[in-house]
């Protein structure tokens, strides 16, 4: 009786356990995913600033090269 006992609180802990893991690998691939995506959002959003800042700096040249000039 004692050995069926402890056999079957072996199976529900490893049960508990085997389930613990998937649930636990599902929310790290879910969150690894997200964290993907908010990497490539921000990487978009840097080169949408650094080209801004390069086309004002640009036009700043020109001003100023045309302020040479005159």
């Amino acid at each position: 009786m004692q050995n069926k006992l402890q056999e079957l609180t072996d199976k529900l802990y490893n049960e508990g356990l085997s389930k613990g893991k998937e649930e636990g690998e599902a929310l790290l691939a879910k969150a690894k995913a997200e964290a993907a995506e908010i990497v490539a959002a921000a990487k978009k959003e840097a080169a949408g600033i650094i080209s801004k800042a390069e086309n004002e700096a640009n036009d700043a040249s020109s001003v100023n090269q045309s302020n040479i000039l005159l």
